[in-house]
Order: C-alpha cells, then sequence, then structure tokens
C-alpha cells in the first residue's frame, strides 16, 4: 500500500478535512463541527493541528476523505 494519501502537507487536518467538505458544498460552521467529528473517528484528534507532511505513512493512510 502507498505511504502517500489524499492529504496536502501544508496543511493540518484539521485544514484539510473543512477544505474538502467546503468543496463538496458544505457550510463553514458545518464543515468545522464535521471535521472535530471526522478527526475523532480516524483517531487523529492529537494530530488535528499538525501539518500532514509530518504524519507517519500509517498516519496518512488512515486518513482520506469521508466526503469522498
Amino acid at each position: 500500500m502507498a505511504q502517500g494519501g489524499g492529504t496536502t502537507d501544508g496543511v493540518s487536518a484539521r485544514e484539510e478535512l473543512v477544505h474538502q467538505a467546503r468543496l463538496f458544498g458544505i457550510g463553514k460552521a458545518d464543515a468545522q463541527r464535521h471535521a472535530v467529528t471526522a478527526l475523532a473517528a480516524f483517531d487523529l484528534g492529537e494530530y488535528a493541528d499538525r501539518l500532514c507532511r509530518t504524519y507517519s505513512g500509517g498516519q496518512r493512510r488512515r486518513w482520506t476523505s469521508p466526503w469522498a
């Protein structure tokens, strides 16, 4: 399995989730609420504000847009 994923290296998981939700037409406030839920579901809460490029391969594999 590839180590990369659907993340953008220069943003945090929280920012990436909000951005992807917005691309799917979800309003900003709802996107922010959904990001909190998704971070918990993927067990990434402690990494929420770390840049995606700092994640291990395993953390990247767990990360996929819940809206895709």
